[in-house]
């Protein structure tokens, strides 16, 4: 019988690997990383070159944090239930020039005494909060006026993607639950909403050595023909059932 894990545990077995495994997948982890990394430079270039603080919710590694400090970020804080992944995080603290890392799950709010913020980003992590009403909230109130949230997280719309890891996970050894959102999950909060559909494409991953599926090969004629001719062709057309996350941003009146 097939178990669920947690996410603490998760990220805790997989933070010595996390880099490689998270984005060192051919393609689909390169494909992942540049459309994420797109969505969060387009809400990045609007403060101009000017400095801004930021509060990375579910940081991980903190893999954004050398970017963001490139690009006048003055104050990162980051938050993440797992302290083995903040442990590779903290290797970041020589660039920033206020710098701290918390220890907390975010599925209990944001924990008092933060301060307010220009920029709260959630990059891949709101798919394991059961409830993110609280927690976007709490992320509202420390935003500076004008300050933006940006959120990529699973698109409840993807629905190739969805029944995918259905299938997966009826034959996995272990599976880790996630929550698949829609702009919808958003319309709560006060404030502008901008969105977009992004990693169109084809799951190519099937092959894939990882340990939570146990499948063996790497597929790699396979793979690099639908990256390289098949999913250009559905981005471009933005074929939406085989969009695998979505991009929300948030931003304050």
């Amino acid at each position: 019988m097939d178990t669920e894990i947690d996410i603490k545990t998760h990220s805790d077995k997989d933070a010595p690997y996390f880099n490689k495994k998270r984005w060192g997948y051919k393609p689909e982890g390169i494909e992942d990383r540049n459309d994420t990394f797109e969505f969060i430079c387009e809400y990045i270039n609007r403060f101009n070159g000017s400095t801004f603080s930021c509060l990375d919710l579910g940081a991980g590694p903190g893999m954004w944090c050398e970017y963001l400090v490139k690009e006048g970020c003055d104050k990162y804080v980051a938050i993440d239930i797992s302290d083995k992944m903040l442990e590779l995080c903290n290797a970041n603290k020589t660039i920033a020039h206020s710098f701290e890392i918390i220890t907390h799950d975010l599925n209990d709010g944001l924990p008092v005494g933060l301060q307010s913020f220009d920029l709260i980003i959630a990059i891949h992590s709101l798919e394991y909060i059961v409830n993110i009403r609280p927690l976007l909230c709490d992320a509202m109130s420390l935003l500076k006026r004008n300050g933006i949230i940006v959120i990529v997280t699973k698109s409840k719309r993807a629905y190739i993607w969805r029944l995918y890891k259905f299938v997966f996970d009826l034959f996995a050894s272990s599976k880790l639950a996630q929550k698949w959102r829609s702009r919808k999950d958003f319309d709560f909060l006060n404030c502008d909403l901008e969105y977009k559909y992004l990693n169109i494409r084809i799951p190519t991953m099937i092959n894939n050595v990882n340990s939570t599926y146990k499948f063996k090969g790497d597929g790699k004629k396979i793979r690099n023909f639908i990256s390289r001719y098949i999913n250009p062709i559905l981005k471009k057309l933005n074929i939406i059932p085989f969009a695998w996350h979505i991009g929300i941003a948030l931003i304050k009146k």
